[in-house]
Formats: C-alpha cells, sequence, structure tokens
C-alpha cells in the first residue's frame, strides 16, 4: 500500500520541481526586419526572443521607433544588424548611445555591397538618412543566402551551447535557399538584359546577380519631378519595359501614370514578408511572366 502511494505522489513531486520556461535576458535578440527573424525562426524555431524594430507595415525609409520601442530594444544585449551605414543604422546609434554595452554584429560581411542612396525625411525632420550602402541584402537569393550564413555564425558565436540545434537548422535553411537561388539562375537567364522598373530601388543585388536592368523611379529617397517623369516614359518605352514593382509603403500615383503611358504591368510586391520563401516564389513568378511578354 505505501509503495503505491509513493508511486503516484513522487511524479507530482517531481513534475513540480520542473522550472517553467522563462525568457532570459541572454536569449533576447533585436533585428532590424521581419525577414531576419523568419530566417532565425527557420534555423532553431522559437528558442529565442526576436524583437523587430520595424513594425509591419511601416516604410523602412522613414521609420522611427518610438521612446517605448526603445525601452523595450534596450533588454536584448545582441543587435543583428543588416549592415552598417544601412537604413537601420540610425536605429543602432540611438540604442547604443542608451546602451553602450550592446553587441551589434553586421550581417552583410563577405557581401559585394552596393552605393546607397539618401532618404529625405521631410520638414518634420531635421535631417536626412544618407545610405553610404544598399541595405536590401535579403531580396536576392544570392545575397540572402550570405546573410543567413552571417546569421549562423553570429549565433554559434553568442549561443555556444545550442550549436548543435544552429548547425542542423542552418544547414537545413541553406539547402533550401540553394534551390531558391538555382531556381532564380535558371529561371532568369533567358530574360538577361531585360529592363524593369521599380518605385524604391530594392532590388538592386536581384538585378546585378541575375543579369537584369533595374529602373528606379525614385532618386535619392525623392520622386521625380515633372521633367524626370517624362524621361522615364521615354526610357520604359525604348527599353521595352513590361513590368513595374511597387511597395505598398510608397505612393503609386507616378507609377500608375508610368503604367498608364507604358502599358507597363504594376506589380506590387512586399520585401517585409513574414514567410521570405513565399516572398521569392512569388518575385520570380512575376519575373518570368512579365519579363516574357513581347
Amino acid at each position: 500500500m505505501i509503495n503505491k502511494l509513493l508511486i503516484a505522489i513522487i511524479p507530482l513531486v517531481l513534475g513540480g520541481c520542473v522550472p517553467k520556461k522563462t525568457t532570459e535576458v541572454a536569449s533576447i535578440i533585436n533585428v532590424s526586419i521581419v525577414p531576419q527573424k523568419f530566417f532565425i525562426e527557420q534555423m532553431v524555431g522559437d528558442r529565442y526572443q526576436v524583437n523587430v524594430v520595424l513594425e509591419k507595415g511601416a516604410n523602412h525609409e522613414t521609420y522611427e521607433p518610438s521612446p517605448r520601442q526603445m525601452m523595450l530594444l534596450e533588454e536584448a544585449p545582441l543587435y543583428l544588424m543588416l549592415c552598417h551605414n544601412g537604413f537601420d543604422q540610425p536605429w543602432v546609434d540611438k540604442l547604443m548611445a542608451r546602451h553602450p554595452d550592446l553587441k551589434v554584429v553586421d550581417l552583410s560581411a563577405g557581401i559585394q555591397l552596393l552605393a546607397g542612396d539618401a532618404c529625405d525625411h521631410g520638414d518634420n525632420h531635421h535631417h536626412d538618412h544618407h545610405h553610404a550602402v544598399d541595405p536590401h541584402i535579403w531580396i536576392a537569393p544570392s545575397t540572402a543566402k550570405r546573410l543567413v550564413e552571417n546569421l549562423k555564425d553570429a549565433l554559434l558565436q553568442n549561443f555556444p551551447h545550442d550549436s548543435v540545434l544552429i548547425v542542423d537548422g542552418y544547414q537545413r535553411l541553406r539547402s533550401k535557399m540553394d534551390s531558391v537561388d538555382a531556381r532564380y539562375a535558371r529561371e532568369l537567364k533567358p530574360h538577361a538584359g531585360k529592363s524593369f522598373m521599380v518605385y524604391h530601388p530594392a532590388t538592386s543585388y536581384l538585378a546585378r546577380d541575375y543579369a537584369l536592368n533595374e529602373i528606379s523611379i525614385e532618386s535619392d529617397g525623392k520622386e521625380p519631378s515633372v521633367a524626370r517623369l517624362k524621361e522615364l516614359i521615354e526610357q520604359a518605352r525604348i527599353e521595352d519595359v513590361n513590368m513595374i514593382l511597387m511597395q505598398k509603403e510608397f505612393d503609386e500615383r507616378h507609377v500608375q501614370v508610368l503604367a498608364q503611358e507604358t502599358g507597363a504591368s504594376v506589380v506590387a510586391f512586399d520585401p517585409m514578408s513574414e514567410n521570405w520563401f513565399d516572398f521569392a516564389d512569388s518575385l520570380l513568378r512575376q519575373f518570368t511572366e512579365n519579363l516574357s511578354h513581347p
């Protein structure tokens, strides 16, 4: 009888001794955009708490974190930024000023970066953001793969006790991304040299690495003048532009004018998609369908 009672009680006692899962400060990571969080979760699931600075639907070129958000971000000892002097540089600078011990990792190491532009914040701000480099390294599979490799290295350095989990997850993720990269190279090869337009120049690495010609409507963060719009219309006609990429965060008036004057299709795309693979598949499909038109 006593033995049976002990058998019944012991699991309850031991169960009560199991600590509840808590989020330790050391396991909190700050990142700039949702795709970075997606890559981390693809590697390690929900092992870490990942704070995303850029709120969903916000324009990454003009976004300013609120004081309350900055306080929440200060809890993390690690910030994985896209690249030095990119659009997330001001966010990192603010955090560093308030949290000098913050460890910052640049995920663009090893990527041949393109020159950036300037972003005018308008009359309500006292400064422009000048991007020395183009920070959109997560969009093209060719550069996104290196970003993920750097992400893996950063996680290994800061969480060595999770090395098996990180490496296994990275290898699975990298294999899938290699397949996407190969598809881009194979399916875009017949369209080498063809031109497309984009309102904000977020696809420059994609154009460079898969031999396409990106024509940006926006220049230095500013909308085109009437004279520039006329030049773009003429250029689109000469280069047989069939597609204009448009992000929802930007004003579409000039895009609609260009589409009406040239007959090009307006294609909405979301570089901040919560699922990078769905985004990459959709974007490739739009390229192959629209660039195939005579």
